[in-house]
């Protein structure tokens, strides 16, 4: 017979967590779509769902879709992409005393169709976070941000809810604050070291239109400075204090810009993608003289440059990724005279490169002896 939790309204409880539930959903050829329910406990800020039937390449593969009561959308983000992701885990915020629910759509009629779900909730969200983890953000709207050990296996620690989505992150060593990039309200927002409070919110940016928000610490300066991605239109940077003021803005006289820094005495931007390349020469502009001054390397055949930084010895690296097998990744380290100090080899992207995609260095605290990247 059909199974019966084939609506909202008949939704089964998964009861308490961890949960591992097997069904079976097909019946005369047929193979339903189901619906599971979960009602968040106490103390609890996150919980992962996987719902996977069949092999990774054949047989029933279902699709999972998050609501909340009376058929309202829980993250639609998540539910307009997962179609292209069956047999997907997924990793939700949750409100304790919230109850979620979880439709698992069919791929096809398949005979057997074999439904397996597994459900454990998330780390403590007062779990004591050691100093050098790391913390990461969502770019989409309503999943908020990861702190990740970095010496227990990569492990999740934390999560913190709710945290602005966007691509721009960095961090001042000093005073710990950290400016972030909030591409869905055009905003940045600079927050104390804990993420707990927002010190300041500037307006910037205009949405993916125009790119989403890059954002980037000067350690010497001891502020940070944010510019709009761009493929088309003159980019504009702006410096935000460790208070949250001083917000000048720079514009640009060149189309494009895909990663940048600032140098450490705040004269100079370098800046590649000028012209709407993503394999570009790093430029330089002036800030004094708001014009350019003669190029700090050319360009990398078949090579983009994802991101740069300028570390507090006025030395900058710049992070390279091949457009074609084998994709190898590595970073450079430039003085200021262009001349290359040291590369670093990293290894090779694991997806067709791009410059949406997150290949990013960022500061070391022992800065500027090291750094971190990630691809």
């Amino acid at each position: 017979m059909p199974p019966p939790n084939t609506t909202q309204g008949t939704a089964i409880d998964l009861g308490s967590l961890p949960a591992l539930v097997v069904q079976q959903v097909d019946d005369g050829g047929i193979t339903f779509d189901v619906w599971y329910k979960y009602t968040a406990a106490s103390g609890e800020n996150y919980i992962n769902v996987w719902g996977y039937g069949g092999t990774p390449d054949s047989g029933y593969q279902p699709i999972i879709q998050v609501w909340l009561a009376g058929a309202v959308q829980y993250i639609a983000a998540l539910n307009s992409s997962v179609g292209s992701f069956p047999n997907r885990p997924i990793q939700i915020p949750v409100t304790p005393g919230v109850t979620y629910y979880f439709e698992f759509l069919t791929n096809g009629n398949f005979t057997p169709s074999n439904l397996t779900i597994s459900a454990i909730t998330g780390p403590d969200p007062l779990t004591a976070v050691p100093v050098g983890s790391l913390f990461v953000n969502d770019d989409t709207d309503g999943f908020g941000g990861a702190f990740i050990s970095t010496t227990v296996d990569d492990d999740v620690l934390r999560f913190k809810f709710p945290f602005p989505a966007g691509e721009g992150i960095d961090r001042l060593l000093t005073s710990g604050r950290v400016l972030v990039a909030d591409h869905v309200n055009n905003q940045v927002k600079l927050y104390n070291p804990q993420l707990s409070t927002i010190i300041s919110t500037i307006a910037f940016g205009s949405g993916a239109a125009a790119g989403r928000v890059l954002i980037r610490a000067n350690q010497t300066l001891n502020k940070f400075f944010a510019a709009q991605r761009r493929f088309t239109g003159n980019p504009e940077v702006i410096s935000v204090d460790v208070d949250g003021v001083d917000a000048v803005v720079t514009t640009i006289t060149t189309t494009g810009l895909s990663a940048f820094s600032v140098n450490n005495d705040e004269t100079l931007i370098y800046l590649a993608g000028s012209g709407g390349v993503n394999n570009s020469n790093i430029k330089v502009w002036n800030i004094g003289t708001a014009s350019f001054d003669a190029d700090l390397v050319a360009s990398v055949a078949n090579h983009r440059v994802s991101d740069m930084l300028m570390l507090s010895d006025g030395t900058l690296l710049a992070m390279y990724v091949g457009t074609f097998s084998p994709n190898d990744i590595f970073v450079r380290r430039y003085n200021a005279a262009g001349t290359t100090l040291n590369t670093y080899t990293l290894g090779t992207a694991v997806t067709i490169p791009s410059i949406s995609f997150g290949y990013r260095i960022a500061f070391a605290l022992d800065n500027p002896a090291s750094f971190w990247a990630t691809f």
